[in-house]
């Protein structure tokens, strides 16, 4: 099969700003990088010189057959770019779109070609170092403080010296009465937050570390469950008949957890969350 390239042009509502655009074309070149059919892709905003008649934003998308199209065409984070950022600024008949045979000896200086977006190492995101200690800690807690307690019954045992109980039974006789008392669906939800969520907090560390866009839809996953259970848990402690009886202390470990939700689900706003922009260029 011959190749295609595609081009498309759009034209947005009155009073798109500048940025928005902008933003828009951003996600647009994140595409390479989730979808492999993609063989060369430029993305451009228009220069400004007759915007009465002129489109906004010019894509220019290269492929090796009319199948490899459709596959982008479908693909649904094209279709995401498409139905959040486009559609709702998007002008009445603002969409011009062509599929043409490419012929590259007779279109040699012509084809815009760019590389693959590459992810980013941790040594270039700085700004999710803090998220990783973050991951780091709850695995550290799920492994070596929830699963001697979820181990337990009854209240905890002020003799029990396994590692970070005594720190535990201290802490809790202080500042979480609840957690000192074990109930049992308090012993169950602990297991479940030991053993489920291992994984994920496990997942989320590596995927911080090493900068796999994967991981995207599993974060999405792994929030809803845990906005779940942290709003279960925090309800059940503060209407409980022994509520935590200071507020800072008992938020200090328990914080970092919304914390952590919070900037995750921030940092996966993006289709490809690891993402470099490629540098488009003509071959």
């Amino acid at each position: 099969m011959a190749p295609v390239q595609h081009i498309v042009m759009l034209k947005f509502k009155p009073k798109t700003s500048h940025r928005v655009i902008e933003t828009i074309a951003d996600k647009l070149r994140e595409l390479p990088s989730l979808i492999k059919e993609i063989q060369g892709f430029s993305v451009q905003t228009d220069l400004g010189l007759d915007p009465a008649r002129n489109h906004d934003l010019a894509a220019v998308a290269l492929f090796d057959s009319a199948e490899d199209y459709e596959v982008y065409a479908t693909h649904p984070a094209h279709l995401e770019v498409i139905k959040l950022a486009i559609v709702p600024i998007l002008a009445p008949g603002g969409r011009s779109a062509v599929q043409i045979p490419f012929n590259p000896d007779r279109a040699e200086k012509e084809a815009v070609k760019t590389e693959h977006v590459q992810t980013t190492t941790i040594m270039s995101r700085m700004y999710d170092l803090p998220l990783l200690i973050l991951y780091a800690y709850f695995i550290f807690s799920c492994t070596m403080i929830e699963t001697s307690y979820c181990a337990g019954e009854g209240p905890m045992d002020p003799s029990d010296t396994t590692f970070m109980m005594p720190e535990t039974y201290d802490f809790s006789t202080k500042y979480n009465p609840l957690f000192l008392a074990r109930p049992y669906w308090l012993k169950l939800a602990t297991c479940f937050s030991a053993y489920g969520f291992l994984p994920f907090h496990t997942m989320l560390f590596f995927a911080f570390l090493t900068g796999w866009n994967g991981v995207r839809p599993l974060a999405f996953v792994f929030a809803g469950v845990k906005l779940y259970a942290l709003g279960f848990y925090h309800t059940m402690e503060y209407t409980s008949a022994t509520p935590p009886p200071e507020l800072l202390p008992y938020w200090a470990p328990e914080g970092p957890y919304i914390v952590a939700l919070a900037w995750t689900l921030y940092r996966m706003r993006s289709p490809a969350p690891f993402a470099t922009h490629p540098k488009s260029k003509v071959e």
